[in-house]
């Protein structure tokens, strides 16, 4: 377990910004933090990162507390990173290694890591949006931290840019490292994390895994010349739980082992061609909406 949260809670006077959250982060994973503008997302990381103190509650690191030598293990993004505008990104990085007291050898690793090496000598200030929160992630890899946390990664980037950031916390994740991020990017969070949570006015309503919550979501859409017989075929397949007849397209349901190949491979043998075959997996957002929804009825 890389991260133990108990009862932890967070109040600004009357407001109860964070209100008795408690989760249990496993080693390995890529974990989201969920939630709408003032849900307690950055007020929560800010207390794991020793920025703002519990009103009350606890919460561990890798089992050991969560004292400043123990958070030596944790590279984190918090809000708007801040470098020198008028050095280069290599320097900059340079600048952190002297105060955290790193090895300068890592400046190259890190910005080989997220794509930067090749720009290591311009000056920040000509660096896009992209490249900037690309030299964030590099300044918090420079510990070789056992975590990463990033607090809205891919805020106002262009769709290229969230690619960008969402291939490199992919291949931070391939390398073994745990990640724990905020953001309100429902899709880019589905496609890189294996656990998430959702947080609103700061209680959390909901935690699940991602694979395990969105695979039962999902259904097949399937059509022929003859749906009448196409339907009769599809119901006897043992993985098949329901067929729905909406308009000329039949929608199939099924246990997680069914998948649009197996069917398309049972209904070939049969002697049946398809027109239509497509696999739809309801969104993250619109499971969060689902959840929001749930807790308002």
């Amino acid at each position: 377990m890389i991260l133990e949260i108990d009862n932890l809670s967070k109040n600004f006077g009357k407001l109860k910004a964070v209100n008795k959250i408690s989760l249990n982060i496993t080693k390995g994973s890529v974990f989201g933090l969920l939630g709408p503008n003032g849900s307690g997302k950055t007020t929560t990381l800010g207390m794991l990162l020793g920025v703002t103190t519990p009103t009350s509650g606890s919460f561990s690191w890798f089992g050991q507390g969560n004292s400043p030598q123990i958070r030596k293990n944790i590279g984190a993004i918090l809000e708007q990173p801040v470098f020198y505008p008028y050095m280069t990104g290599a320097q900059n990085l340079d600048i952190v290694c002297k105060i955290k007291e790193l090895p300068k050898e890592r400046v190259e690793q890190v910005l080989e890591q997220v794509n930067l090496l090749d720009r290591k000598d311009d000056l920040f200030t000509a660096y896009s949006l992209g490249m900037k929160q690309r030299l964030a992630i590099a300044s918090a890899l420079l510990c070789n931290p056992k975590v990463l946390v990033l607090d809205e990664p891919t805020n106002g980037l262009d769709p290229q840019g969230i690619a960008e950031i969402r291939d490199i916390i992919t291949d931070i994740a391939d390398s073994g490292k745990s990640i724990i991020l905020a953001s309100h990017l429902l899709d880019e969070v589905q496609k890189v994390c294996s656990h998430f949570c959702v947080l609103q006015k700061g209680n959390l309503i909901y935690q699940g895994k991602v694979e395990d919550d969105f695979s039962t979501d999902s259904y097949i859409e399937i059509a022929s010349d003859n749906n009448l017989q196409l339907k009769s075929e599809l119901q006897t397949l043992p993985e098949v739980t329901e067929v729905i007849e909406q308009e000329n397209i039949l929608l199939v349901k099924g246990d997680s082992n069914l998948n649009s190949l197996q069917v398309n491979k049972h209904l070939i043998k049969r002697g049946i061609a398809v027109s239509h075959l497509t696999t739809i997996t309801k969104s993250l957002e619109e499971r969060f909406l689902e959840i929001l929804a749930d807790q308002n009825d």
